[in-house]
């Protein structure tokens, strides 16, 4: 993910708008806004403004992947936890279909 949309997605992850977000780090809400746009990039001391007042590693702010790792685990167990209860579900619906087939009967 390029670092504009990693930053929008931050920004609206952490309900920030631009002006919050630039106050949060001393800055204007132009360069925020330029930054967003994706036709600047802030310096290395910006970044690690920004990284910091967002709670990220710099490196995560950084990179091109479209989550973290632990959103990445925080969504693997949302999926697990989703599919036992399919699962269970299924389980369900089995013993709900044996008992209409032997009601007909």
């Amino acid at each position: 993910m390029d670092f504009n949309k990693k930053l929008q997605y931050l920004l609206t992850k952490k309900n920030l708008s631009q002006t919050e977000f630039a106050k949060i780090i001393n800055k204007k809400k132009q360069n925020v806004s330029r930054w967003l746009s994706g036709k600047f990039v802030p310096s290395a001391k910006n970044i690690n403004k920004i990284a910091k007042a967002l709670n990220v590693p710099v490196e995560e702010l950084l990179s091109e992947e479209e989550y973290s790792k632990d959103e990445i685990l925080k969504l693997k167990k949302d999926l697990k936890e989703k599919a036992e209860i399919i699962k269970s579900l299924e389980s369900r619906m089995s013993i709900v279909e044996k008992k209409i087939k032997t009601r007909k009967k």
